[in-house]
This record gives structure tokens, C-alpha cells and sequence, in this order.
């Protein structure tokens, strides 16, 4: 992969994460306006939520840093848990909240 391949896929990456560590704010917003259940089983589901995304900044550093040969391999591993992540911020937003 090019040098501005590989950026370009390292900005939309960084994009995307962006992106849903603002559905993470907005879900813990509405969530502080929700009933006490509700507010309970998200702050179990935060916690869940900040591993996955723990998990996913640790990716997207190795990707930086990676050797051009060893690349592709990382990219898979951030695609991966990047999915890991938006699935769980899916699950959670699929459910009523109110």
C-alpha cells in the first residue's frame, strides 16, 4: 500500500472513530434522561462499550506504526474491532431509552 493510500485509509479511519465516540457522548446524554433501569443497564453497557473502544485505539495505534509489510495484517485486526465496536454502539441505540 502507498504511503497516501495508507494515510488516507489511517484519516477515514480516524473519521469513523470520531464519528462514534460522538454517538457515545449522544447515547450517554440521552441516557442521563432515561429511568433509573435504564440508566443502570447503560452504565453496564458504558463499560462494555469503553473496552471495545480501549481495544479499538490500541488497533488504530499499532496501524500507524505498523511496518509497511505488516500492514494489511493490522488493518484487518483495526477493521475488526472497529465492527466490534459499532455493533455494540448499534445494540445499545436499538434499544429504548426512555
Amino acid at each position: 500500500m502507498s504511503d497516501n493510500s495508507r494515510q488516507a485509509y489511517l484519516d477515514k479511519a480516524r473519521e469513523q472513530l470520531d464519528a462514534l465516540d460522538r454517538e457515545l457522548e449522544n447515547l450517554d446524554l440521552k441516557a442521563d434522561k432515561a429511568s433509573e433501569q435504564v440508566r443502570h443497564e447503560w452504565e453496564r453497557r458504558k463499560l462494555e462499550l469503553k473496552e471495545k473502544r480501549r481495544e479499538l485505539s490500541s488497533k488504530f495505534d499499532k496501524a500507524r506504526e505498523a511496518a509497511d509489510d505488516a500492514f494489511d495484517d493490522v488493518r484487518s485486526s483495526l477493521e475488526e474491532a472497529r465492527k466490534r465496536f459499532a455493533d455494540g454502539i448499534r445494540d445499545v441505540r436499538s434499544r429504548p431509552m426512555d
